[in-house]
């Protein structure tokens, strides 16, 4: 943090994993935010549901849209199905994978093309609990931005 003045603070961060507005379906009671369950070991459970489909909605701001892949691991599901798009709600990659329930599965979808990305979608089948954890968003490019205060 760099001081301008003794009432005014100026900080520089940078980032090389995008930051994300995330949003589940069906909901999930957890304490803290549902992108730092995603991103920790432990991850984000799915419980209370014998089987259907679920979903995870990944919203990114244009600051983090430079996205190089994205990568995560899931344990007990039965299809797995990913979607990037960019601004238009274009298709930028569909990734598909029937996973038979295996124990874990590491799933990783790159943005080959040099696009934008301003949304992900991941859906999952499943027949009993399953769990998405060390969820991933490298950026292409690390970036920095300032943030001020008085």
């Amino acid at each position: 943090m760099y001081t301008i003045s003794s009432e005014y603070y100026i900080s520089v961060f940078a980032a090389c994993q995008a930051d994300a507005n995330i949003k589940v379906s069906p909901n999930v009671t957890l304490l803290g935010s549902i992108y730092d369950a995603l991103i920790s070991s432990k991850g984000l459970s799915f419980p209370d549901a014998k089987s259907g489909e679920a979903s995870v909605s990944i919203f990114l701001t244009e600051r983090f849209t430079n996205l190089a892949s994205l990568s995560f691991s899931i344990d007990k599901a039965s299809n797995v199905n990913v979607n990037l798009w960019d601004s238009n709600n274009s298709t930028i990659r569909w990734y598909s994978e029937e996973l038979n329930e295996l124990d874990q599965w590491n799933v990783t979808v790159s943005n080959d093309i040099i696009s934008k990305v301003h949304y992900i979608r991941i859906s999952v089948e499943f027949n009993h609990t399953f769990t998405i954890s060390n969820m991933r968003l490298p950026l292409r490019k690390c970036i920095s931005y300032i943030t001020d205060s008085i």
